[in-house]
């Protein structure tokens, strides 16, 4: 029964542990802020969208163009 505690009380004070780094172990996110948030969708679309060229977009131009329209 001894023993079976101290894995209890081990496996309580290791969740705990790792519960208290979040901070150290995650990124900071960034401030969602348009400008933000436009280039983080831009760069998800520019990294996961494969059919630019098959469809002629020029996706570089596109963030030139609607990049400086938002607030």
């Amino acid at each position: 029964m001894k023993k079976h505690h101290i894995i209890i009380i081990s496996l309580l004070a290791s969740v705990f542990a790792f519960a208290s780094c979040e901070r150290a172990l995650m990124e900071k996110d960034e401030p969602s802020n348009p400008v933000n948030v436009f280039d983080y969708l831009w760069n998800q679309v520019d990294q996961n969208y494969s059919f630019f060229d098959i469809k002629g977009i020029d996706w570089d131009s596109v963030r030139e163009v609607y990049r400086p329209m938002v607030n």
